[in-house]
């Protein structure tokens, strides 16, 4: 139920970014997608169709819009049981905004957020619903700070990173909470006090 809860926000933002215009009652196979997978032009609107792409079994996989052969707009995954397990909005064929992540249960697994196609913004992990490691990105690279989490809430590690290379204190602490061990690095190298 919970589960449900989570998808009612989402599935509402998704009706309203849908165009308004209704799709043409034939549908064509396009190159560049897979063979199960079916277009649906719409009329009003040219370039711009509704892709579904199905399993051997004819069970949707994944569904969303392009824009001249680009992916554009909100695109949903399923699970093999039909539930959702990825959002993931696109703007010209490249990941923009955000992405989620569910598992077969419906619980979020990943919240990230997506600028031209990388990773971009703090990027969380969940297990069990709860809080497993955040990583803050800039265009792809980790910059900031990486963390990850006990599953009773309680920071476990903490590094710091620049373009990808950790630069910076790496923390790492016990169950409490408290601090146990406190490492500095330079350029990926460990630095010695």
């Amino acid at each position: 139920m919970k589960g449900l809860l989570y998808l009612l926000p989402i599935l509402i933002v998704l009706s309203c970014s849908q165009p308004n215009n209704p799709p043409d009652k034939t549908s064509t196979v396009i190159d560049n997608l897979p063979p199960n997978a079916e277009s649906i032009a719409y009329s009003n609107r040219a370039g711009f169709s509704s892709i579904v792409i199905k399993d051997g079994d004819g069970k949707v996989k994944e569904e969303g819009e392009m824009m001249n052969d680009q992916r554009e707009g909100n695109w949903l995954t399923y699970h093999a049981k039909g539930d959702v397990k990825t959002v993931t909005s696109y703007v010209n064929g490249k990941k923009q905004g955000l992405f989620l992540h569910f598992n077969q249960s419906g619980q979020l697994t990943r919240k990230a957020r997506y600028s031209n196609g990388l990773l971009h913004g703090e990027s969380r992990k969940f297990e069990n619903k709860k809080l497993k490691e955040i990583i803050a990105y800039e265009n792809g690279q980790r910059n900031g700070i990486h963390a990850t989490f006990y599953s009773n809430g309680n920071r476990l590690m903490e590094l710091e990173f620049k373009n990808d290379v950790q630069n910076g204190m790496a923390r790492y602490f016990d169950q409490e909470g408290e601090l146990t061990m406190e490492y500095e690095f330079s350029n990926g190298e460990k630095v010695k006090r």
